[in-house]
């Protein structure tokens, strides 16, 4: 699955957060950049161990259940 930033806002995180988040975790301004634009695949996201992070998987899981 796809973490895009439709399912990072129904979490409730902010842009600059996220922002923040993917600079400590090491990306690049152009990987950043491309994450925001593109999404992230699932499995990328995980392996952050982050658990808003992990809870923005869920809800992405639930979002498309639901859908």
């Amino acid at each position: 699955m796809i973490i895009t930033t439709k399912h990072i806002r129904a979490a409730g995180l902010c842009g600059r957060g996220l922002v923040n988040r993917l600079k400590s975790a090491g990306l690049s301004d152009e990987e950043i950049m491309h994450a925001l634009q593109n999404g992230m695949d699932e499995e990328k996201v995980r392996t952050y161990n982050d658990a808003q992070m992990n809870r923005v998987i869920e809800l992405a899981h639930q979002m498309e259940k639901d859908s």
